[in-house]
């Protein structure tokens, strides 16, 4: 932290002195934290998610000579990585993982294939023991199969969809003990309420279930739905209409406090690259960000950084295709490339980077891939990377503190800079050794800004003045 002080004689006499902490410049490239060695991945398909006491959570599917899939846990900083389990050597176990996440109840619930290619919902403890097939996905007897992107309503209930059956996908939900397992809705060829589901359901304000499909059935360009977690409701809030206003949405949906939903759309916009989209729980006011980063690609899209900020991935965006790390505001201004994945980075950073992960100590985290040169069973083989980006942090407030003669009275003008919607507590003090005093609580605009004015005693000689993160 650096701790700067500004201060000037104005024209009033008064001396002004602002004591602040001025913010860290972000650094662009990213920070290797682990290299997954010897678990080589044929598939690049790999996955991590934040948890508890600094910890992360993740799998790699078909890893290493073996390749069996594993679920992982290491610490924040790359150190502690431990196998939780390894798919495969327990009878009847399922394959290549499809989605992980922690339960409320501190278990780890996920998605994975099987022998047979249809599909199960599996639960873990946290330190591997007690795993267990809590649903066993049938075509024969569920007309649907391949679940993935599972997620944890405010009910308790797990929630996902399938990638066929039905024909074309299903949502479902499912108790954590493996009961109460219920369809909620289907995509179907006959009708025009969307075809192939991607990405993870989001659990709006309203209690309603929101997701995306990749096809609309009618103009093949994607739709947005919404359906209550009890099945009834269903409906399409938005048919994509592609060129300038995207198509083809590929990941899920986030909600940010400015009650839009947010996603990545992989076709329109610039030489139909895509870009992001945000549209009301409604389906209103529906704005289309054309970046040309194309979609995400993965369950999750766009994550907002603790600095108000968007950020993204494009996992074959850039020159090379290797992949882009992106930023943009909520209101779509500021949009910039960050970093290009690069093959031959020194050192490696790997391509082809997945889900962005916003960890509890603010920093962006994502997995990427390195090229191995040595083959598994002939395949080529991926090392997975563990990286974290400095970007998204918590910004430390700072403040200038300046004179306005341009009214019949002189008045003290403090701008505070933060992070977006936050209350910062501003100080005063008369003289050092400072004796500080709140003045007033201030709160940051969704840029970041906030303001306090007040006209100046004459009987002021000097003032000092801090701000505060409470």
């Amino acid at each position: 932290m650096r701790t700067r002080l500004s201060s000037g004689f104005l024209a009033a006499g008064l001396f002004l002195v602002g004591l602040f902490t001025g913010p860290l410049a972000a650094q662009s490239d990213p920070t290797r934290i682990h290299e997954f060695a010897g678990f080589e991945s044929t598939t690049q398909n790999a996955f991590l998610i934040d948890g508890p006491g600094e910890l992360l959570y993740g799998w790699i599917g078909h890893a290493g000579q073996s390749r069996r899939s594993v679920v992982w846990r290491m610490n924040r900083d790359g150190t502690g990585f431990t196998v939780l389990h390894t798919f495969g050597e327990l009878n009847g176990d399922g394959e290549d993982p499809t989605g992980l996440i922690l339960g409320s109840d501190q278990m780890l619930y996920g998605t994975a294939g099987d022998q047979q290619g249809q599909g199960r919902v599996f639960s873990l403890a946290i330190d591997g023991s007690n795993y267990r097939v809590i649903k066993q996905f049938s075509v024969a007897t569920d007309q649907t199969v391949l679940p993935f992107g599972l997620m944890e309503a405010s009910n308790g209930r797990l929630y996902g969809i399938t990638g066929t059956g039905s024909p074309l996908g299903a949502i479902y939900g499912i108790n954590k003990d493996g009961s109460a397992f219920q369809i909620l809705a289907r995509f179907q060829r006959p009708t025009t309420n969307g075809q192939y589901p991607r990405g993870q359901l989001f659990e709006g304000p309203d209690g309603w279930l929101y997701g995306v499909t990749a096809s609309d059935r009618t103009r093949f360009l994607g739709t947005v739905y919404r359906v209550k977690p009890d099945g009834t409701g269903f409906e399409t809030i938005h048919n994509f209409e592609g060129s300038g206003q995207g198509s083809l949405p590929d990941s899920g949906l986030v909600g940010l406090a400015d009650g839009f939903l947010y996603g990545q759309a992989a076709g329109g916009g610039v030489n139909n690259l895509g870009g992001v989209f945000k549209l009301r729980p409604t389906g209103e006011d529906y704005q289309f960000f054309p970046t040309g980063t194309g979609g995400a690609q993965w369950y999750r899209s766009v994550t907002q950084g603790a600095d108000g900020v968007l950020y993204g991935l494009q996992p074959g965006g850039g020159p090379t295709f290797n992949g882009t790390f992106f930023q943009l505001r909520p209101d779509g201004s500021d949009y910039e490339t960050l970093f290009q994945f690069s093959e031959t980075a020194m050192p490696p950073t790997g391509v082809r980077p997945k889900q962005l992960v916003r960890g509890r100590d603010g920093h962006l985290y994502c997995l990427a891939f390195q090229r191995s040169p040595i083959p598994i069973q002939s395949l080529t083989a991926f090392t997975p990377i563990l990286l974290r980006f400095q970007h998204g942090a918590a910004v430390e407030p700072s403040l200038v503190a300046s004179l306005d003669s341009t009214g019949p009275t002189p008045a003290l003008r403090v701008a505070v800079t933060g992070e977006p919607g936050r209350t910062y507590e501003l100080q005063s003090a008369g003289a050092f050794p400072a004796s500080w005093q709140r003045i007033k609580d201030i709160t940051t605009d969704d840029q970041g800004r906030g303001e306090f004015t007040e006209a100046i005693p004459a009987s002021d000689p000097s003032r000092l003045f801090r701000v505060t993160a409470p």
